[in-house]
């Protein structure tokens, strides 16, 4: 799932920072990762930011940069058109993983190692997202605003309509509420970020504390797309 293969992308890169030297074995991972995923090439020299995966089904992995922050929500959309809807209406799907790169460019302060990747289930019509990087956390953001926050206390007023560190001129408060906004019931936003966890869907949100650290944010959600609406098409008219 983009949730494994996200947070995989995420250790590679840690211990390669580490001076670690990492393989990865194509007789044990298996042909997915290796050749159909590309994983090798994003860690090479002259690396790109982006591969299309030989299964269609999924939209490669992206290594998160703040260049193509606006870029790559458009190729999300794209490709779902292109290769499971022609005539839904998208935007939302655009909307919620816009707010989600937002998230890590207007808090994260990661040092590149920031991955995000997605896949389409057709059996339920769900498409899963995961997002992870490796910065200083929602957290310990959100408590240069509000201090003496618990970690969890933090992740709820991630979530508070509105809120914002106003880390960035744009940053008006809406990301992480707009994606919970975007789950039906059955849907689940997760979030990961330093010794804390929530779990949302559009109608409960639930947090806890972690036994252990986790360096950065890892946010994976669900997206029921079987209720989006047809596009309008306007026709047939005339200028006067």
């Amino acid at each position: 799932m983009p949730v494994h293969l996200v947070t995989l992308a995420y250790l590679i890169d840690a211990l390669k920072k580490e001076g670690a030297r990492v393989y990865i074995d194509k007789n044990t991972i298996g042909s997915f990762i290796y050749d159909n995923l590309h994983f090798k090439d994003y860690f090479s020299e002259n690396s790109p930011t982006f591969t299309t995966a030989e299964d269609e089904r999924i939209l490669g992995l992206w290594r998160v940069n703040e260049s193509e922050k606006d870029v790559h929500p458009k190729r999300v959309q794209d490709y779902l058109k292109r290769v499971f809807f022609h005539n839904k209406d998208l935007s939302a799907v655009g909307g919620s993983v816009t707010e989600a790169y937002y998230n890590i460019f207007d808090h994260s302060r990661s040092t590149n190692n920031a991955w995000s990747m997605m896949k389409y289930d057709e059996s339920n019509e769900r498409l899963s997202v995961a997002v992870c990087d490796c910065g200083i956390g929602i957290p310990e953001s959100i408590r240069q605003s509000i201090p003496n926050l618990t970690d969890s206390d933090a992740l709820l007023q991630a979530l508070e309509y509105k809120f914002t560190t106003q880390s960035k001129s744009y940053n008006g408060g809406m990301g992480l509420g707009n994606i919970k906004d975007a789950c039906t019931a059955e849907d689940y936003l997760r979030i990961f970020s330093g010794w804390g966890i929530l779990l949302a869907n559009r109608d409960k949100i639930k947090v806890v504390q972690t036994p252990f650290y986790f360096q950065g944010t890892l946010l994976y959600y669900d997206l029921s797309l079987s209720h989006f609406e047809e596009e309008e098409v306007l026709e047939g008219f005339d200028f006067l």
